[in-house]
């Protein structure tokens, strides 16, 4: 006969729980319990996020991110928009058509916004690190061990003054963030100024949408590419309107295939990714060109936004931080059903200095569809193609 344990009245009624010693209740409670475990474990598997800007996002704990979808009130046919949303991020397509100052306005919005979110996962990134090394010090501390405890030191202040500098940089974005939020209320003679500013510091050319003539006239278009050579050389140097103009010809930087679909690709991978530069003037531009064997490429990956990051990582421990000049669209190859993508970054000098002195160890791509990381085994590829133009 079961047992029961009697709590206080409520509204009369008298509650009661069975206690353990009803076996077959017990397994269905344990079973349950593990249940929710198991749910509750993988609900807890995507982190929500607010940013400093109020950017509302999931961090995934393979460091990965993607937008928190909501609801638009009063959306009857049920779009999912992200957590964020400007003025500018909400103008209609034949609106933006029409004015350039919008067209800017979003440039600088969307890469404000992923500058952030980049910025705050470095952040958190270290956040843990120390944490977890924190851990490692007073186990040390347990073990009477010396040695691991003046190593677990020295690591923490290393990592505790990155993450005061990842601080001071996360905050930084996010008052740009801020900023390009309230472009639409700057009077119309301040509004040039601000763009310019803001373009500079956020590494978006908007000059083109604050003075006369069509941005798409002001863009120039990506010539397709030749094969792929395996060491530096120029394959193109003409001059056009007194500007002198350099092409490398194209190397392999990477190839990827996420782990969860390697038994399909098991002769070749999903991604090969091939790198070159060029040179306008005195403006260089780093250009990944990426193919995809899937016609579900664009659906999986989406599109590298305006302003987009690819963040560079050296084996010096150092980063260059680079952004897409314009958007990238994949366009499915007619006969092999292949999906490209051509995207440009612009390179300053002192990224230049960086990245022809020092072998590279990974790299991270932000697509519209999230962030994503790739070892790079090609390891003096851009050093190679930068002797070009040094």
């Amino acid at each position: 006969m079961a047992k029961y344990r009697y709590i206080p009245q409520i509204n009369g009624q008298t509650l009661s729980l069975y206690s353990f010693s009803n076996p077959t209740r017990m397994r269905k409670i344990t079973i349950a319990f593990i249940f929710f475990l198991c749910f509750a474990g993988t609900v807890s598997a995507q982190r929500p996020v607010t940013t400093l800007s109020g950017q509302k996002i999931l961090l995934m704990p393979n460091g990965k991110w993607e937008y928190e979808p909501t609801i638009i009130e009063g959306d009857t046919v049920n779009i999912l928009e992200t957590g964020f949303l400007t003025k500018a991020d909400t103008i209609s397509t034949d609106t933006m058509k029409e004015s350039k100052m919008q067209d800017g306005f979003h440039s600088l919005s969307h890469a404000a916004k992923l500058q952030e979110v980049e910025a705050f996962i470095l952040v958190d990134h270290l956040e843990r690190e120390v944490a977890s090394q924190k851990v490692s010090l007073s186990q040390a501390r347990k073990m009477k061990n010396d040695e691991e405890v003046k190593l677990a030191k020295t690591v923490i202040a290393d990592l505790e003054a990155k993450l005061k500098t990842a601080n001071k940089i996360y905050k930084h974005k996010a008052r740009l963030a801020e900023r390009t939020k309230k472009l639409n209320s700057i009077k119309p003679e301040a509004l040039p100024a601000e763009m310019l500013a803001l373009g500079s510091e956020l590494g978006v050319d908007v000059t083109s949408y604050v003075s006369q003539g069509s941005p798409a006239a002001q863009t120039p278009k990506i010539s397709a590419m030749p094969e792929v050579t395996g060491k530096c050389r120029i394959i193109t140097d003409e001059t056009i309107d007194k500007q002198r103009n350099l092409v490398s010809g194209p190397t392999r930087l990477f190839n990827f295939t996420p782990d969860n679909i390697k038994s399909y690709f098991k002769e070749k991978d999903l991604m090969t990714t091939d790198v070159f530069f060029s040179k306008t003037g005195n403006n260089l531009f780093l250009h990944l060109k990426f193919k995809m064997i899937s016609r579900d490429a664009s659906k999986n990956y989406g599109f590298i936004p305006t302003g987009s990051m690819l963040r560079i990582d050296l084996l010096s421990g150092r980063n260059v931080i680079l952004n897409a000049v314009e958007e990238s669209n994949g366009i499915v190859e007619q006969y092999t059903g292949n999906v490209l993508y051509n995207v440009r970054y612009q390179v300053n000098r002192e990224q230049f200095d960086l990245l022809f002195g020092v072998p590279v160890d990974s790299a991270g791509i932000m697509w519209s569809s999230g962030f994503e990381r790739y070892t790079i085994y090609e390891v003096d590829a851009l050093m190679n193609q930068l002797e070009c133009f040094k």
